[in-house]
């Protein structure tokens, strides 16, 4: 792979790393940020609506108490006759929007009760369920009574109402009774949340809630009633709240409103559009993509710088070094534009080039002279030298036989002995100078000399004008610039086999001169004993005798001398029989 490829892929890499762990950052930091603010507003936004209908029934509150100190009513508790206050009509229930009002004494027993529907605008009387429910009312205004007012919930054959209750004094402090208003919990009173908090509220049962949501939302949060007072005017509220998101697009946030008792009343349900959540994944996207975007056009723009200010010039640094490798010049130069690092490799380079043309110029100067040197020897030598291709080919059945290729260098001696010209040779091969018979043993010789890389044996080759001369070959393979090569070494041994023909023949004229001298010992030894016997029987003159048996001495030690040189000549003989194998 190239350095640009691998390059691009560094980069495409590490865009594609900063992206993912932008990703990951921003899906760990940022949108959970987001989504915790959004948590957080949405609880505001819940606790919001959980405070307007406490702002609400505050208000419900103010109203029961401002009609606690009006001078009619107190008149009317005070003198407990007629047939009933004559300000509680259906204009008053138009005025103040309330669904009912309770006058009790001190007793708890009720003096004055009516209710009012909305819907048909008409008054009616007290419902059966209210009046069943004033029986606990002490309970209910027995808490007036202790604390001197209530405000909360109140569940009155299922149907939520907000009531509040005042007690009523006379001027000097005494306690003439409780008056108390209730509003039904009504559509009319989610409008008014909705178009307060501006979000849509749904109002729910547990029950509801258990079939609707989940039933761990259920729970509620019993034992303390929706409105607390802490003491003065200071109204608490305690409202649970528990947040959902059942959707992508939307949150909802349940107001949990217990009763007077502290028992679980309703529910209120807010639906929140997430729109902080969904900005946040916008801009999660958006800020994605301009990453993305900007990774690109850096990446873009990077591997651009870098084609122009290093890929090319070390794309043009290589070409120029395979193209020098390829046709060995070193005295060519590479580029050396700029001042970096690509410049001081592309200087040493130059200067490696310079010590290689330098070290090439020598080693061809000592490789002329080598060659010179080669060829003098190559071609002063008297003997015949031959330098052919060692090849190989294959007989069909898996196996690879060696041959000895066309000659590619021979001396002159090879030309003056065997009469062909050098282009001549250059076409032929050893086959082609061989007798017939060599040409059958020529396999099993390359066999050998593969084997032991030299061989040593006599052939005659035959030379351009059918003329054959022996010939005594050495060969040895080497390596001619890779591939092996055969160099053969002949000698004409025409005079050697001549002088070896003729000391043959002195040698077994040799032989037949000493079987003649060991006649020639008999010979001799039988006359002259003849001789000495004769003498010392016919001749009389001792003097006479003597000296004949003194030559006759004289002659039988040249005889004893003659025996000891035939042995002499036959140890000899022996001695060349063995050593230079004389038959």
């Amino acid at each position: 792979m190239k350095i640009t490829s691998k390059t691009t892929l560094m980069v495409v890499a590490v865009i594609v790393a900063l992206v993912i762990v932008i990703f990951a950052a921003s899906e760990l930091f940022v949108k959970e940020g987001f989504n915790a603010v959004e948590d957080e507003k949405a609880m505001q936004d819940t606790d919001k609506v959980a405070y307007i209908l406490a702002s609400d029934m505050n208000m419900l509150h103010s109203v029961t108490m401002e009609w606690a100190h009006r001078d009619d009513l107190v008149r009317f508790m005070s003198g407990a006759a007629g047939d009933g206050p004559p300000f509680i009509d259906d204009a008053a229930f138009e005025q103040v929007g309330v669904s009912f009002i309770v006058l009790t004494d001190v007793e708890g027993a009720v003096i004055e009760g009516r209710s009012y529907d909305g819907e048909k605008g008409a008054g009616t009387p007290m419902g059966e369920a209210l009046e069943h429910h004033l029986d606990s009312i002490y309970a209910f205004p027995a808490m007036a009574i202790d604390d001197g007012r209530v405000l909360g919930v109140l569940m009155l054959s299922g149907t939520p109402y907000m009531v509040s209750s005042q007690q009523v004094t006379a001027k000097d402090g005494t306690l003439l009774g409780t008056i108390s208003m209730g509003r039904v919990f009504d559509e009319q009173e989610i409008a008014r949340l909705e178009s307060l908090s501006l979000f849509p509220i749904t109002i729910l049962t547990y029950e509801e809630l258990v079939a609707v949501v989940s039933p761990e939302l259920a729970t509620g949060n019993v034992g303390q009633p929706f409105l607390n007072w802490h003491g003065g005017d200071l109204l608490g509220v305690n409202s649970p709240v528990v947040l959902t998101a059942p959707t992508d697009e939307r949150m909802e946030g349940y107001v949990f409103v217990n009763d007077l008792y502290g028992d679980p009343a309703v529910i209120l349900k807010v639906e929140m559009p997430r729109d902080i959540s969904l900005q946040g994944e916008k801009t999660t996207a958006y800020f994605m993509g301009w990453i993305l975007l900007t990774g690109l056009v850096f990446g873009v723009i990077l591997l651009g710088l870098l084609h122009i200010f290093v890929f090319s010039r070390l794309s043009t640094f290589s070409v120029r070094m395979e193209e020098i490798g390829d046709e060995r010049d070193f005295s060519a130069r590479v580029p050396e534009d700029g001042d970096d690092e690509i410049t001081s490799l592309s200087r040493s380079c130059n200067v490696m080039l310079r010590e290689l043309e330098t070290s090439q110029n020598h080693l061809k100067g000592r490789l002329s002279e080598t060659e010179k040197q080669y060829q003098l020897i190559f071609n002063s030598t008297k003997d015949v030298m031959l330098v052919n291709r060692l090849g190989s080919e294959g007989d069909g059945e898996g196996n690879k036989n060696a041959f000895l290729g066309t000659f590619i260098d021979i001396n002159d001696a090879a030309i003056s002995s065997l009469g062909y010209t050098r282009e001549e040779f250059l076409t032929m091969r050893p086959s082609e100078i061989m007798v017939p018979t060599d040409i059958e043993v020529m396999r099993d010789r390359i066999a050998q000399l593969e084997a032991t890389e030299t061989l040593l044996y006599e052939t005659e080759l035959v030379a351009k004008d059918g003329a054959t001369t022996p010939y005594e070959i050495s060969a040895h393979i080497y390596l001619k610039e890779g591939e092996p090569a055969v160099v053969s070494t002949a000698r004409d041994i025409t005079e050697r086999r001549s002088i070896e023909r003729l000391k043959g023949e002195a040698f077994a004229q040799i032989e037949q001169n000493m079987v003649q001298f060991a006649i020639l010992n008999d010979h001799l030894r039988n006359p002259l004993q003849a001789i000495v016997g004769l003498a010392i029987l016919n001749i009389e003159d001792q003097e006479v005798v003597d000296k004949i048996l003194s030559q006759a001495d004289l002659i039988d030690s040249y005889v004893n001398q003659l025996d000891r040189g035939w042995i002499e000549s036959e140890q000899i003989r022996d001695w060349l029989r063995k050593y230079y194998e004389f038959k």
